[in-house]
C-alpha cells in the first residue's frame, strides 16, 4: 500500500498585481471635475425618474457639452427618451 510522503512539494499559487477597479466613476483616484459632472448626471436622472422630463433634458443638455465620450453617449440616449416623454 502506497502512503503519501509528508514532505510532498506544495504547489506554488502565483498572485496577480491588483488592479484598480473600473466604474462608470472610472478610476479611484479620478478628478475633482469628473466627481462634480457624475453629480451632475445623477441628479439629472433623479429628475427624469421623477418625471420632470424637460428638466432632466435641460440639465442633460447642459451635461454634453463637458461629456467625456463614456457619458456623452449614455447622456444623449437620456436625451432621446426625455423628448419621447415631453412629445
Amino acid at each position: 500500500m502506497a502512503t503519501k510522503s509528508a514532505t510532498a512539494p506544495k504547489s506554488k499559487i502565483e498572485t496577480k498585481p491588483k488592479r484598480a477597479v473600473k466604474t462608470l466613476a472610472g478610476d479611484p483616484q479620478e478628478s475633482a471635475e469628473r466627481k462634480n459632472l457624475l453629480s451632475l448626471y445623477e441628479n439629472a436622472l433623479k429628475l427624469m425618474q421623477q418625471g420632470k422630463y424637460e428638466k432632466a433634458h435641460e440639465a442633460f443638455n447642459e451635461l454634453l457639452t463637458d461629456a467625456p465620450q463614456d457619458l456623452g453617449d449614455r447622456i444623449r440616449m437620456y436625451i432621446a427618451a426625455c423628448v419621447s416623454q415631453i412629445h
